[in-house]
């Protein structure tokens, strides 16, 4: 780790302490990570990247998902005042497409403004870098119309504190909360290690004692803990997630389960170096939930557009006789490209002719919705995918007989162990994250229009481009993205890997995961799409973890039995349910005996309650309380059974009388202005020269600590 002077670690604690006094005096409670540890532990111009190219998108003719991974890059602002240019040509097209992704600097919102189907204007021109050399977007709140004063009154909810001094990339929370989970550490811990050493992967320079990457290890002490988390067959100090997962496994060794001061402080050899970091995490384990839960629930997605790409700073303009300005991005590319669902969701409108031409909206379980306009074309079919098994299931709550997949189906045709039916596209139809919802439109310039509203009462649409770089960066670095196809598909994930998995790949592996033991209805609701991805993640870092899960077959009883709720995935709209899990065995055993619980309960309680950031349990019900596992509670209902309850999201939890809890339009905007000045790091796509090969047997192929 870089040896970091004990003068320059004391200046940052003055303010950090002043900050610190002053939110405790507004009566905010900050939690101590030592004790949160103790507690919750278990036993020149800027250069285009490029990346590996997935395989092509499926044909025109048969809407389909694309493969579970798209592989954009981002082109990373350099420090100099670039020369503008008059005019960008858009990416050639190529036989096999090959997803990438080019982002521009800065320009007028009024450079932007262009004609569909025929010709238009160049490229808007970059505008000088500012003086950090970070390329900031034009601000929301000066392109975006005026709140209604109804909405637009005084900040409520979260202190602005928190969102005006929000420093860390979004594409890092994920990776933070998966490590954090993984090894027992508190991803607050491991972010404030990564501020102090490399200031979240924007000073990656070599320190004076040779200590290199994201987290500044030692070359000696990388070959030792050192892991390869996107399984591309390097540890690489310089790959974010590789780097991450190793700080936690090293300070995991050093005993941070149990004393994390002690941890950090043969992390790093000084106390000053110890204060520093614990006062961050200290603050960051402050952060209000409604924050944290609002960037999460906009930071894993794929990019729209399967295909090049490129997009910029700046929001289009309207057509016709009073054109305006939208708060959207314009991502251009080439005609035909594929446009998919960022996410897993559902078709909330269809417009053919409206003010941005042919457009599509999807709404994900969270609540947020993403718009695609300007579009060339729409989709007319979408695939509703069935796992074939030996014997039907009952019907339970809310979900009709298995066969109601073919129900209304143009076309049927297998893949594996999957029925494959085509429906037609329409409002209100469950799609999967990488459907096509459409193609973009020829043109001079062919692009697609990508809007972004997020979850919440009056929420404003936002700038999407803060967003769609960090689903760029985190495509280019953690596991969900590494390569040109699942990077899972051949081994074993581990328990911080599933974390970082997207739904798609969680349902392939849960459904094939022979340590995971599922009702017959219950494994065909996840082949059909339904399961809550959190559970999904749940069950399979149970498995990792060595504690293979038995899914309660109560879950399949009959509409009127309550329980019937497990695994069931929300619907927007719907209310708080689906968000549930009864486990009743691990590793075979029974969770009630004669004797009571068995200690491997115990044992799955404290795993459980190791899940941290979105995936942390609301409730972990069980017939008695577990010390040493948070969120663990006594509940008599529940005898026999581990009972594991999320929030709610989306429109479920506003159901669930959450109104409050989520922000609201002014600080969404205030949000988004924040995260568009927030300097990006660079992340590399390809191995460093740093980078160890991984080996079976090797350091990085260790299992995470159980």
């Amino acid at each position: 780790m870089r040896t970091t002077t004990r003068q320059r670690l004391t200046a940052t604690l003055s303010p950090l302490l002043a900050a610190l006094v002053a939110l405790a005096w507004a009566g905010g409670a900050l939690a101590d990570p030592s004790a949160a540890a103790a507690e919750e532990a278990p036993p020149a111009a800027s250069a285009t990247t490029t990346v590996p190219a997935p395989p092509p998108p499926p044909a025109e003719t048969v809407p389909s998902t694309t493969p579970s991974m798209t592989t954009p890059s981002t082109t990373t602002p350099s420090t100099t005042t670039p020369t503008p240019t008059s005019t960008t040509s858009a990416p050639e097209t190529t036989t096999v497409p090959a997803p990438e992704v080019r982002t521009q600097r800065s320009q007028p919102p009024t450079a932007v403004t262009h004609v569909r189907a025929g010709s238009g204007p160049a490229l808007p021109s970059p505008a000088p870098a500012g003086e950090n050399g970070k390329h900031s977007a034009v601000p929301p709140s000066s392109l975006t119309p005026p709140l209604p004063s109804t909405l637009g009154g005084s900040l409520q909810g979260v202190p602005s504190f928190f969102i005006n001094s929000f420093s860390i990339p979004p594409f890092l929370l994920p990776i933070y909360q998966a490590a954090g989970a993984a090894y027992g550490i508190p991803w607050q811990v491991l972010a404030a290690i990564n501020e102090v050493e490399t200031d979240y992967g924007r000073d990656l320079n070599v320190s004076s004692a040779g200590a290199e990457g994201w987290m500044q290890f030692l070359p000696g002490t990388w070959s030792q803990y050192g892991v390869d988390v996107n399984n591309d067959g390097f540890m690489d100090p310089y790959n974010p997630a590789d780097a991450i997962f190793a700080a936690a496994r090293y300070l995991e060794q050093a005993g941070g389960k149990t004393d994390i001061r002690a941890a950090v402080f043969a992390y790093n050899h000084s106390q000053a170096y110890v204060n520093s970091v614990l006062l961050r995490a200290r603050l960051l384990g402050g952060t209000p939930p409604e924050l944290l839960g609002a960037i999460t629930g906009l930071t894993e997605a794929r990019f729209p557009v399967y295909a090049a790409s490129h997009y910029s700073d700046g929001f289009p303009a309207t057509e016709g006789a009073s054109p305006h300005t939208v708060a959207g991005t314009t991502i251009y590319s080439q005609d035909g490209a594929p446009v998919i669902a960022v996410q897993d969701g559902r078709i909330v409108q269809i417009d053919q002719a409206g003010p941005l031409g042919p457009s599509i909206t999807l709404e994900d379980a969270y609540g947020n919705a993403y718009t695609y306009a300007e579009l060339g074309t729409l989709a007319t079919l979408y695939p509703v995918l069935e796992t074939r098994e030996a014997q039907p299931p009952r019907t339970i709550v809310g979900v009709s007989a298995a066969t109601s997949a073919s129900f209304g189906a143009t076309r049927m045709f297998r893949v594996g162990s999957e029925n494959v039916y085509l429906h037609p596209l329409h409002v209100g139809a469950h799609v999967i994250a990488g459907t096509v919802l459409g193609h973009v439109g020829a043109g001079v310039q062919p692009h697609v229009v990508f809007q972004i509203r997020p979850a919440g009462p009056g929420a404003p649409l936002i700038d999407p481009k803060p967003i769609l770089d960090g689903w760029v960066k985190l495509q280019n670095s953690s596991a969900i993205k590494a390569k040109g196809s699942d990077p899972f598909a051949t081994i074993s994930p581990s328990a911080g890997q599933v974390l970082l998995e997207s739904k798609t790949q969680l349902e392939r592996q849960v459904r094939g995961d022979h340590g995971i033991h599922l009702p017959t209805c219950e494994r065909r609701l996840v082949g059909a799409g339904r399961a809550d991805r959190r559970v999904l993640a749940t069950l399979e870092f149970l498995s990792a973890s060595k504690l293979e899960p038995t899914v309660s077959a109560r879950s399949c009883a009959p509409a009127s039995t309550a329980a019937s709720r497990v695994l069931l995935a929300p619907l927007p709209g719907a209310t708080a349910a689906g968000d549930t899990l009864d486990i009743s065995a691990i590793n075979g055993s029974p969770l009630l005996g004669p004797g009571g619980p068995p200690a491997i309960a115990a044992t799955a309680v404290r795993k459980l309650a190791a899940l941290q950031g979105v995936m942390k349990p609301l409730q972990i019900a069980s017939a008695t309380r577990i010390a040493g596992a948070p969120g663990s509670v006594a509940q008599a209902r529940y005898a026999g059974l581990i009972h594991v309850a999320f929030t709610p999201l989306g429109t479920s939890a506003h159901a669930a009388g959450l109104h409050s809890a989520g922000l609201t339009p002014a600080q969404w905007l205030k949000l988004v202005a924040r995260l568009g000045e927030v300097p990006d790091p660079t992340v590399q796509s390809k191995p460093s020269p740093a980078a160890i090969p991984d080996h079976p047997g090797s350091a990085g192929a260790a299992s995470e600590g159980k």
